[in-house]
Formats: C-alpha cells, sequence, structure tokens
C-alpha cells in the first residue's frame, strides 16, 4: 500500500504540473522541432534570394559603373575645350537621372512569390487516435475481447459492425487490423447517422459515407467508383 500511496501522489504531481504548464507535455516538442524546421528552411530561403539579387544588382551597378566612366571622360573633354552647348548640357542631366533611377530602383528586377511552386513547408496535423470499440452488430459477426475484436462467423453474406463512439466534428484517425479477408476483398469502412437502425448491408443506407473495395466511395448509400481518384489497397496483415 505504501508504494501505492507513493506512485499516486506523484502521478497527482505531475498531472499538476500539466495542467500548470499544457506546453511542457512532451509532444509539444515535435511541434517545436517542426516550427524550427520551417525556421530554417525559410532563413535558407531567403539568405538564396539575397544571393540571387545581389548578383543581379552587382551586374546592373557594374553596368551603370561603365557608363558612367564613359560620361566622365566625355564631360571632362568638353568642359576642358568647352566644346558643349545647351542641348549637350540637358542630355548630360538626363543621362545622370537615368543612371541615378537604375541605382536606386532598377528596372528589369521583379521579385515576388512562386505561388504556382509546390510549398517547401509541410503543414504540421494533430489528429486523434481514437480508441473506440465495436458495440453492436448484426447476423454473422461475433465481438469478442471487450469490443476490440468483430468475427464474421462463416457466412458469405453482408453483415454490418458498428461502434460505441460519436462524432460531430474535427478529425479522426482510426486504425483497424484486417486479420482475415474473403476472397472477394471487399470490406466497408465508414460513418452513418446514429439515428439509423444498423442494417445487415449498411453501404446503401442513404446517411452512409464511406470507403470500400473495388475503389468504391459510398455519399448518402450511393456508390462511386474511382471517386476523386480513390484506389482501395484493404488487405489483411
Amino acid at each position: 500500500m505504501k508504494q501505492i500511496t507513493l506512485h499516486h501522489s506523484q502521478l497527482k504531481q505531475t498531472l499538476a504540473q500539466h495542467i500548470a504548464n499544457p506546453y511542457r507535455h512532451p509532444f509539444m516538442k515535435k511541434i517545436d522541432d517542426w516550427g524550427a524546421q520551417c525556421i530554417e528552411k525559410i532563413r535558407k530561403a531567403a539568405d538564396d534570394a539575397r544571393k540571387q539579387l545581389q548578383n543581379v544588382i552587382s551586374r546592373k551597378i557594374y553596368s551603370i559603373q561603365d557608363v558612367l566612366t564613359d560620361m566622365t571622360q566625355e564631360i571632362r573633354v568638353a568642359n576642358d575645350r568647352a566644346n558643349f552647348v545647351e542641348t549637350d548640357l540637358k542630355q548630360w542631366n538626363e543621362k545622370l537621372h537615368q543612371l541615378n533611377r537604375n541605382l536606386t530602383a532598377p528596372i528589369g528586377i521583379d521579385i515576388r512569390q512562386d505561388e504556382n511552386g509546390a510549398p517547401f513547408i509541410s503543414k504540421v496535423l494533430v489528429s486523434e487516435i481514437t480508441t473506440d470499440i465495436f458495440e453492436r452488430s448484426t447476423d454473422h459477426i461475433r465481438i469478442d475481447n471487450r469490443g476490440k475484436v468483430a468475427v464474421n462467423t462463416g457466412s458469405t453474406d453482408h453483415a454490418s459492425v458498428r461502434c460505441k463512439g460519436e462524432y460531430t466534428s474535427e478529425q479522426y484517425q482510426f486504425r483497424v487490423k484486417i486479420e482475415e479477408l474473403n476472397t472477394q476483398k471487399w470490406i466497408f469502412f465508414g460513418i452513418m447517422s446514429k439515428n439509423t437502425i444498423l442494417p445487415t448491408k449498411s453501404c446503401t443506407s442513404q446517411t452512409t459515407y464511406g470507403w470500400a473495395g473495388y475503389n468504391q466511395v459510398y455519399l448518402n448509400g450511393i456508390s462511386h467508383s474511382n471517386y476523386n481518384g480513390y484506389k482501395s489497397n484493404m488487405r489483411k496483415k
């Protein structure tokens, strides 16, 4: 009893710590690592873009420098010889303004986000893996192992088994292990309204949505082949 009391106290303390600071949960580190990886990818992409821009700007700067060098020589010669007129001054002035604009706001450079490319940062998804159990079945289905196993008793007719859980929204992840599958390799997984009496052939119920063998998707109990490119890969383990 002393050992149990100690474990009980330790668990209460750990639980209190999680309640006080839920962000210290070990799973939060996965999100933190994902965030750090995304930041590093963005930093590297920004550095690469800066290098590309620097190369382009450098080429334009050297081009402006070459033009300005030639212009400097031209102005010096004209000034030494006093061989220039008003139109020359106007042209030089316009040229200087143009070079200045090309330096501060160079033309021919486009900076934009690539909206057509594949995103290089994958979105992180958090889903809850349900621990649902089987609760109700039709003929030819036996529920064993406290609701964790559903067994076909040998009939080749349609039969259905329903889980206990009820779901209204959000995303849920289910893991089902198929230990035996008939030679037709057809089985249906889906959801249906809790108000619908469990039918023997549940896939055809008007409140049913789900997936089956032979690339079938059921919407309102109606079968659609290859719906949105769905390919069934159900097989026994």
